[in-house]
């Protein structure tokens, strides 16, 4: 190799120096355009040592073969890349664990299963659950049912069983005579079985009434042993002694404990054997008829000859309210008499519906249940449950709707409205606003007369935090001043 070769060889070799990257962030983009120009000038100084003839034939192949091979290096390197970005655009990246799932690797789940799976495989396959699914609605929501709106379903309802329902009452109308016997005999009867047997009972009360020959000295007496109240076998006591004792000497005392009007009452039925009683019973196994006390004063009424009793059983565990002694001394003849009728007496929906909404407090029936009751009970009463609801307003921190139904927009009484406990008035204030009412005189009475609002869950009480009692109505404040309007127009 000649000395100008060499020379110019070092010098090709310098400006690639020259032109090489010094650092290794260089992109590789700009890296790939110096070694492109530097390529460019070698080719042109091939050209020119070729047409001069200073180079020979060894090396300019030599040289040939180093930049071609380059640039097809370089060629497909760019093929590769190029191929990448076209597949990165077509697929995305591969997303993170927490992610969405790509529309690629997606698998949708398909209702028909494979046909190679196994028989177990197959049934769980065939069997899987689905999906959950939830409802926004909730019992707080529901609205509540009142005494109006119940009889008025009722009343549109029509049962495609009537006729049917029908022909089984009929047919329990033949055993008439036979309960007669039995009843003749000395024995009791009790009917059991599923459904209401409140209408088969009147019937064969009426069967006995237009049997009977001696309407003075024989009386039917009708008893509901479903209604809640606490004075429910005192008023039972009260009505026999009432249907055997003389019209005319007024209605006989028998004192205020069960006990002592049952004596007073078994006097009365040893003066004159001749009275006889057909004591209709319906529901023995009623709420306030379950204690075992009550139902000890029952088994003796039913011992004596003077009475016979008829009574029903809703309840299939009936016969666990009575040991040995108590059934023997019943001495019932059971019937089973199923009626499929529906309980429409023995069962208050409206309260059963309210308490299963977790509503119990407003078991009273709402403001319409209220105001019958109020118009069954004496003056001063009303009052006094005025007086209440108006004191019960005052602690709301509010006027009546008397005082300000004009002044005051559905909004404003709704924000008022308060939480039961913290609304009602103390036990003493109320019991001094009614003396200088002239509504009572002493405490006793007093008391008596909540008692009537007690039984109807017209009102309750509670202690604070301080041991006062407190009574309350457990109504809002737009139905306690509905109320008050209807007891004050």
């Amino acid at each position: 190799m000649n000395p100008n070769g060499l020379d110019e060889e070092s010098g090709y070799q310098k400006r690639r120096r020259k032109h090489k990257p010094t650092t290794v962030a260089d992109p590789p983009r700009l890296e790939r355009h110096v070694d492109r120009s530097a390529r460019k000038k070698t080719a042109h100084m091939i050209i020119e040592r070729s047409s001069l003839g200073c180079a020979s034939d060894n090396e300019e192949e030599s040289l040939f073969e180093n930049v071609y091979s380059e640039v097809e290096d370089e060629e497909a390197a760019q093929e590769e890349v190029d191929s990448e970005e076209d597949i990165s655009k077509i697929a995305p990246d591969t997303p993170s664990k927490r992610g969405k799932i790509s529309a690629s690797k997606r698998q949708k789940r398909s209702p028909t299963p494979p046909l190679d799976l196994s028989p177990h495989e197959l049934y769980f396959s065939q069997n899987r659950p689905g999906r959950t699914k939830t409802s926004n609605t909730n019992l707080s929501s529901v609205a509540l049912l009142d005494h109006e709106e119940y009889f008025e379903l009722v009343r549109s309802y029509k049962s495609q069983h009537n006729d049917d329902l029908e022909y089984l009452q009929a047919e329990y109308a033949k055993s008439f005579n036979q309960w007669q016997f039995e009843l003749s005999q000395g024995f009791n009867i009790c009917l059991y079985g599923f459904g209401s047997k409140r209408s088969l009972l009147m019937k064969f009360a009426e069967y006995i009434d237009d049997r009977q020959k001696d309407d003075i000295n024989k009386k039917v007496v009708i008893v509901n042993g479903y209604v809640s109240s606490m004075s429910l076998i005192k008023d039972t006591l009260q009505t026999i002694a009432a249907a055997v004792s003389d019209p005319a000497a007024g209605p006989p005392k028998l004192g205020s404990q069960p006990a002592g009007m049952l004596d007073s009452l078994v006097q009365l039925l040893d003066e004159d054997p001749s009275k006889h009683v057909t004591l209709v019973l319906h529901s023995i196994d009623g709420p306030t008829l379950r204690r075992p006390t009550v139902q000890a004063i029952l088994s003796r009424i039913s011992s004596f000859s003077q009475v016979k009793l008829i009574a029903s059983a809703n309840h299939p565990s009936f016969p666990l309210l009575w040991d040995s002694s108590i059934r023997s001394t019943f001495n019932f003849v059971f019937h089973d008499s199923t009626t499929f009728q529906p309980y429409t007496s023995e069962i208050d929906v409206v309260d059963e519906v309210n308490e299963l909404l977790g509503r119990s407090s407003r078991r009273v029936g709402g403001k319409g249940g209220v105001g019958f009751v109020l118009k069954s009970l004496p003056e001063k009463a009303r009052k006094l449950y005025e007086i209440l609801i108006q004191e019960q307003l005052a602690s709301m921190g509010g006027q009546s709707a008397l005082d300000r139904r004009d002044d005051e927009d559905d909004n404003d009484s709704r924000s008022m409205n308060m939480a039961k406990s913290e609304a009602g008035i103390e036990f003493r204030l109320l019991y001094q606003k009614a003396v200088e009412e002239f509504i009572c005189s002493t405490e006793m009475n007093f008391r008596t007369q909540l008692k009537e609002f007690y039984d109807h869950k017209m009102i309750e009480s509670h202690f604070d935090f301080l041991g006062t009692e407190v009574i309350s109505i457990p109504f809002k404040k737009d139905e306690l001043e509905t109320i008050l309007e209807d007891l004050t127009s």
